[in-house]
């Protein structure tokens, strides 16, 4: 029964979608290349690219700890930047326009923005790695 609901699901799903009239549902490969091919675009979707480069890196750690960068192991490094990517796309784009810029207050900037997106055990965590 849930097979033949699956198939059913499956074959609206393919009558429904924009790019059917590329598709022959007669030839199962490439019935089968639909279905493995959209679920690899989302997995592509999904892949990692760091949004914090080095440069970035170390510009937040002479600012939070004034510390050189040269100084951390590497899973330290990591870590630093893991917590920071994940204060979400937008607020990462933010950090990185102020650590880039030579504005006014920038430090106070850039604690305000970790103070608003990071939970208090992640600012506790750079607290220790970098003070």
């Amino acid at each position: 029964m849930i097979i033949i609901i699956t198939l059913f699901t499956t074959k609206t799903i393919i009558d429904l979608h924009p790019l059917r009239s590329r598709l022959d549902t007669k030839n199962p490969f490439l019935l089968s290349n639909f279905i493995t091919g959209a679920i690899g675009q989302s997995y592509r979707e999904e892949e990692v690219i760091h949004r914090i480069d080095d440069e970035v890196l170390s510009e937040f750690i002479k600012i939070y700890s004034n510390k050189s960068i040269d100084k951390l192991e590497i899973y330290e490094k990591e870590e630093i930047r893991f917590i920071l990517e994940n204060m979400g796309r937008n607020n990462t784009d933010k950090l990185d326009k102020l650590l880039k810029g030579q504005s006014e207050q920038r430090e106070e900037k850039v604690y305000n923005l970790l103070n608003e997106n990071l939970f208090d055990e992640q600012i506790m965590i750079l607290d220790e790695i970098l003070k």
